[in-house]
Formats: C-alpha cells, sequence, structure tokens
C-alpha cells in the first residue's frame, strides 16, 4: 500500500507537492495518504548511487517524501562528497576506519553512506532525538546488518545534561526551546539530553562531527569543548545564519571552509554549511 502511495507521490507535481500541507483543501488528503498518527508513512527503497571514489548499495526506511528523494537523487550529496574528501586529506588513513558523530542524524541517510565507505572499517555514532526517527533509523541497521558500523543512540545532544521536551508531530531533529507549538505538545516526549564531551569522555580518537539540529547547533558545540580541545576532529555544522559560530571557531584555532572547501571569506554570507579544521 505504501508502495502505491509513493507512486501517487511521484505523479504530483514538484511544484505542488510543497503547498499540500498548506492548503486548507488538499491537507486532509495529504494527511490520509502520506501520515499516521507517527506523523509519517514508511518506506522502504533501494539506494545505489556513488560518493567519491565509493560506490554504495543500501536498504533505506524514511518518510515516503525522504526515500522518493533519496532513491532519485539521494541525500545531501554535497555534503557527503565533501565529508569523504576533507576527511582523506586531512586526516589520511591506510583504512577506512574513521569515527564519525553523526548529531542529527534524522532518518540516517548520512550514517549509512558513511558506514558503506570511509568507516567500513571504523563506525558511525548516530544520534536522533525524534522516536520515530529512530525507530526508522534502527530498522535501516537491521535490514543492511550494519549493527558492527552503526551505533544509534535515541537522546538529544546539547550544552549540558538533562531532559527535553520534542515534538512528535514533525520529522526533524529539532529541540530547540520554543520551538514546540502548543498544538504539537499534544504529541510530545521527553527526551534525554547528553553532551558530546559526556559521550566521547573516553575515546582516542573522533576524526568527525556532523551537526545539524535546525538552530541549536552552538549549544551543541559548547558542550563539545573538550573534546574539540583533545581530539581535534573535523567539524561540518549547519549555520542557520549565526554568525556566532564563526567566532566559536576561530577562537579555538580552527580554519573555516565554505562548500567548495576554501578558506571562507568572512565578508560574505554564511553558507547553508561551514567545514571547519584543526590547525
Amino acid at each position: 500500500m505504501n508502495k502505491l502511495r509513493a507512486y501517487i507521490y511521484n505523479i504530483i507535481p514538484k511544484k505542488y507537492r510543497n503547498s499540500l500541507g498548506k492548503s486548507k483543501v488538499l491537507k486532509p488528503l495529504r494527511d490520509v495518504f502520506f501520515r499516521t498518527k507517527s506523523g509519517f508513512r514508511e518506506l522502504q527503497v533501494p539506494v545505489e548511487k556513488c560518493y567519491g571514489k565509493y560506490e554504495v548499495s543500501f536498504q533505506f526506511v524514511s518518510s515516503i517524501q525522504i526515500a522518493t528523494k533519496a532513491k532519485k537523487k539521494g541525500i545531501e550529496t554535497r555534503l557527503l562528497n565533501n565529508s569523504i574528501r576533507i576527511l582523506q586529506q586531512s586526516r589520511p588513513r591506510l583504512a577506512n576506519d574513521y569515527i564519525i558523530a553523526d548529531v542529527g542524524a534524522n532518518f540516517g541517510y548520512l550514517s549509512l553512506v558513511w558506514s558503506q565507505t570511509v568507516c567500513n572499517q571504523g563506525k558511525v555514532y548516530a544520534f536522533e532525538p525524534h522516536p520515530n526517527l529512530f525507530a526508522a533509523i534502527q530498522k535501516s541497521i537491521a535490514v543492511n546488518k550494519l549493527e558492527n558500523s552503526i551505533t544509534p543512540t535515541n537522546v538529544a545532544v546539547g550544552k549540558q545534561k538533562g531532559s527535553i521536551a520534542i515534538s512528535l508531530a514533525s520529522t526533524t531533529s529539532n529541540t530547540k526551546e520554543g520551538e514546540v507549538g502548543e498544538a504539537q505538545l499534544k504529541s510530545k516526549a521527553t527526551i534525554q539530553m547528553i553532551t558530546i564531551d559526556e559521550y566521547f569522555m573516553d575515546f582516542e580518537r573522533l576524526d568527525f562531527i556532523k551537526i545539524d539540529v535546525d538552530g541549536i547547533e552552538l549549544d551543541i558545540l559548547q558542550g563539545a569543548e573538550e573534546i574539540l580541545a583533545r581530539l581535534k576532529p573535523i567539524v561540518v555544522v549547519e549555520t542557520n545564519g549565526n554568525t556566532d559560530l564563526l567566532e566559536f571557531f576561530n577562537q579555538r584555532n580552527y580554519t573555516i571552509l565554505n562548500m567548495e572547501l576554501n578558506t571562507f571569506d568572512m565578508q560574505k554570507e554564511l553558507p547553508l554549511n561551514i567545514f571547519c579544521v584543526p590547525n
């Protein structure tokens, strides 16, 4: 049945897909076809793509919308290609045994790609606070038999230990305070919050951190001060227009690169993501 729903979704012109939820007429139809009480209907699709010199092939479980996109053209292709390139250039290793922290893993697509490329002899630690997205990640890991390559953890990551309420109505990793609307509070979950410093305290190596959590990236970095100083991982972070991220990395002797992996010009507008490399 979900394959039929995916077919229906695919024949809807792209310019109308994004407006389904905004239309009072179309929103009920969208909810019937593409949503459930958990917020989305799951679809498992095969993914076969190339990233750098690597070919990947895996089953991907996510919402119909995201699964459709992943199968057709992949997700975060530029970020993934850049992450592979910068790891191999800045931190060359004889084996593909890199250790990566995927903070805000969402449906886990990036973790799956890394597990079959630069981490196929290493490890990806995937952090996802949303219980339903986390369940989808677990299914992808199981169906691809990647339990030894990806360690998923259903927690939020932030500045300090604690707990936080998140909306179950969305399909994002958003944990920002004040972003959970009154209507969404009817469907929420309280999730444990940890810090990168706490989780990786006993690690001797952490090569790369990806942070994409819709607005609390700086908080997460402030909870990673000790790890950044001791293990000096490369970091890619979604900026959300927050120029404080530039000062944070400059003060910690990191070089900031743009999406072309060239030194970022501080006079220019912030790109969607910045790559930060320890000097």
